[in-house]
């Protein structure tokens, strides 16, 4: 996959460094939250392994506007579950005594377009730069919001606050 130049049909093509200078953040918000403790949880508070899933949603133009739909699951789980490489595992896997919360969190990252007459128009003809936009930048701008709300939440669920590790892109 080459972020450089995109040749699309019609010669309206830009480099992908020139598309993101066309996008702004505009707004960050909350979609959809979803909080569940266990109170059945069978093991100690220090005894637990966590799993998490986060990735794009869903794309879409609206009223001249990129939005990006971004989420993140979290499961907090008895250490006696074995997790393989922080992949979340499905719920039919574990016994739900082992899960002491599932956190599921959705952000809506609006952006503003500078300079381009025709957002939708825009968005089609560079679709390839917006794939890597979503994969590559709407990340960095949702991981602090991700990590707020994770760690507001088990504060507020009265167990031991969680603290995701700052996003780290290679």
């Amino acid at each position: 996959m080459s972020l450089g130049l995109l040749l699309l049909e019609g010669g309206f093509c830009v480099e992908y460094r020139d598309f993101v200078k066309t996008i702004e953040v505009d707004q960050i918000n909350l979609s959809s939250l979803h909080v569940e403790k266990n109170e059945e949880f069978a093991s100690e508070l220090k005894d637990i392994s966590v799993a998490m899933d986060f990735g794009e949603k869903d794309h879409y133009v609206k009223q001249g506007k990129l939005h990006v739909l971004s989420g993140l699951a979290v499961i907090a789980l008895s250490s006696k579950i074995e997790i393989k490489e922080g992949k979340m595992l499905s719920e039919e896997e574990i016994d739900s005594k082992e899960i002491l919360f599932k956190i599921e969190v959705v952000f809506d990252l609006s952006y503003n377009f500078k300079d381009i007459e025709d957002p939708d128009e825009f968005v089609q003809k560079n679709q390839q730069h917006v794939e890597n936009f979503c994969e590559k930048n709407v990340p960095v701008n949702a991981w602090p919001y991700f990590r707020e709300i994770i760690n507001s939440s088990t504060v507020r669920m009265g167990v031991p606050p969680l603290t995701i590790q700052a996003l780290k892109r290679v």
